[in-house]
């Protein structure tokens, strides 16, 4: 079982605080259908907030945000026993 978390080394006022949320969900594998459901937010919104973290993140595709957000120190992902 793993934990996904922000890095406290991540770039500051890149992204807003729901976005980062959405972060965290993409970086899990979520779909938008799944992150509407565990954000308490519409599906139109959860599309919305990931088209904007591919825009900052200067990516097409939601495998660019998991790479990006792993290699650029967004998150730590922390094993859990």
């Amino acid at each position: 079982m793993y934990s996904i978390n922000l890095s406290f080394g991540r770039p500051k006022n890149v992204l807003t605080t729901r976005e980062e949320e959405v972060l965290i969900e993409v970086v899990k594998g979520l779909n938008n259908y799944e992150i509407a459901d565990e954000l308490l937010i519409s599906t139109h919104t959860a599309k919305f907030y990931v088209a904007s973290i591919l825009h900052k993140f200067g990516v097409t595709r939601r495998s660019g945000i998991i790479i990006k957000a792993l290699t650029d120190g967004w998150v730590d992902i922390i094993q859990r026993c």
